[in-house]
């Protein structure tokens, strides 16, 4: 509060008038802003699941090859089907792919699969087992002695497969996964590296941490249990950057 205090010259009474003005003073106050809260970024990746089985008798198909691909033809990444006959791909960005699954035996399959970000989509497939020809008649021929087959190599990784899509090992113990790395038709791809690395080494270890592919075009690694838990060992092929995941289940 201000005050102001004034006096008038002496009047003709010879009197003196003191005149006081108070006026209320209000100090600007600045309104401090509220912050912007950071936006948490959205999740751009889903999984992909599902079974293959038999078509006519429903029975679960094991180890079949699974492969993911680009709408292009190009392969992402492989794996096989469990003891169960099931699949996953996990952390797949969001978009449109080609699921194909080969089995001996059986006729190849393949389709579309559209991932959305933070969802799993499930894509079964059931096998047409391949028609057997009727066997004809034919002259006894004298045998001869077949030479062993030797494997068709080539230089060009198309796809990489685990021996083993999950494994379940004691703390303490080891278990063995072997990597196949193949070319087309099947080719196998020979002196090709292979890396592994495990996502929670507290988990489990895996060594060697990379090997190169024999005349098979296999390479094998060694997976040991630390502790009780979960992890994922990823084997990455150098050329193509192919790539497969086996999941580790550690128990006491």
């Amino acid at each position: 509060t201000l005050t102001v205090s004034s006096q008038d010259e002496i009047n003709t009474f010879g009197a003196m008038r003191t005149v006081s003005d108070t006026a209320l003073v209000v100090a600007a106050v600045t309104a401090t802003p509220t912050p912007t809260p950071t936006a948490t970024p959205a999740l751009t990746t889903g999984n992909i699941t599902g079974t293959v089985t038999d078509a006519d008798t429903s029975d679960p198909i094991v180890g079949a090859p699974v492969v993911l691909a680009t709408t292009g033809g190009t392969p992402l990444a492989q794996t096989s089907t469990d003891s169960s006959g099931n699949y996953t791909f996990n952390d797949v960005e969001a978009g449109t792919y080609i699921v194909a699954v080969t089995a001996n035996g059986y006729e190849q399959d393949a389709r579309n699969v559209k991932v959305v970000a933070n969802q799993t989509v499930t894509a079964d497939f059931a096998l047409q087992p391949e028609a057997t020809p009727t066997p004809t008649a034919t002259a006894t021929a004298t045998k001869t002695a077949t030479p062993t087959a030797t494997p068709v190599s080539c230089d060009v990784a198309t796809a990489i497969t685990s021996s083993s899509s999950t494994v379940t090992v004691t703390k303490g113990n080891s278990t063995t996964v072997t990597i196949t790395v193949t070319g087309a038709n099947g080719c196998a791809v020979v002196d090709d590296t292979v890396k592994a690395s495990v996502n929670n080494s507290s988990i489990a270890t895996v060594t060697p941490s990379k090997a190169k592919t024999d005349a098979n075009g296999q390479a094998t690694f060694t997976i040991t249990g630390n502790k009780k838990g979960s992890a994922k060992v990823t084997f990455k092929e150098s050329t193509a950057n192919l790539k497969t995941k086996t999941t580790v289940n550690v128990t006491k």
